[in-house]
């Protein structure tokens, strides 16, 4: 499967559990989609309350907050409230805003469909390695990385931030920055999970991009900070 899917396919792919399960955050999980090119994320079913997967991608129990299981129920058909949707949106201000160079950090390929058994769902681009294997968070590759590395790495972290600051796109969780290994040893960074965490009625991107900017650095440096990351302060 190459094509983004109805919302109908999607339905029977979780229904018949035909997806391979790629990761869990607090709130949502990740599949891959036949074909491996795309994968979805939703918000957890009631049965994935239950479950996340370890390290080794093994699943073992857990137990939510109550708070997030509110949230989930709540926001899963809301399309205001629900993360993939502001997620969704903001994907389109930034693919017709920021210059081809800095977008292509972001997933090339996003859709939203609102899903029978899931509510609103994100299909999107899966970015992988060129073994085909998932990438690492930046922060796991460079503290295994040799110092050599490690200097590439912060010098493509400051230009990717440096970036995100100058063109004022909100982006508050650094650690959501992963590392993809491409053919003959290179390395990109890329971003595949990015929430436009704001609680203003404004648009304040567009009316106040000083702002978004100063927020964006603010939560950066404090980052880098406690991971002992050292790339020069950003502003």
């Amino acid at each position: 499967m190459t094509e983004i899917p109805t919302a109908e396919e999607l339905d029977f792919l979780f229904r018949e559990g035909k997806m391979e399960r790629l990761g869990d955050g607090s709130r949502r999980v990740c599949y891959a989609l036949p074909g491996g090119k795309l994968c979805v994320k939703s918000y957890r079913s009631e049965e994935e309350f239950k479950t996340r997967m370890g390290p080794d991608g093994s699943l073992e129990k857990c137990r939510l907050k109550p708070s997030v299981v509110r949230e989930i129920r709540k926001a899963r058909f809301d399309q205001k409230r629900n993360t993939s949707c502001q997620e969704y949106r903001y994907w389109k201000k930034l693919r017709d805003s920021l210059p081809a160079d800095v977008f292509a950090v972001f997933p090339q390929t996003m859709e939203c469909l609102s899903v029978p058994t899931r509510g609103w769902c994100i299909v999107e681009e899966r970015v992988t390695n060129a073994t085909g294997a998932s990438p690492s968070r930046f922060s796991h590759e460079y503290r295994a990385a040799d110092e050599e590395m490690k200097s590439s790495l912060r010098s493509a972290l400051k230009e990717l931030l440096s970036r995100f600051i100058f063109h004022a796109v909100r982006f508050y969780d650094p650690q959501n920055i992963i590392v993809q290994r491409l053919e003959g040893g290179d390395f990109r960074l890329r971003v595949v999970d990015f929430e436009p965490v704001t609680r203003c009625l404004l648009p304040l991107d567009r009316l106040l991009p000083s702002l978004v900017r100063l927020k964006t650095a603010r939560r950066a440096n404090r980052w880098l900070r406690e991971r002992g990351i050292e790339i020069g302060g950003l502003t």
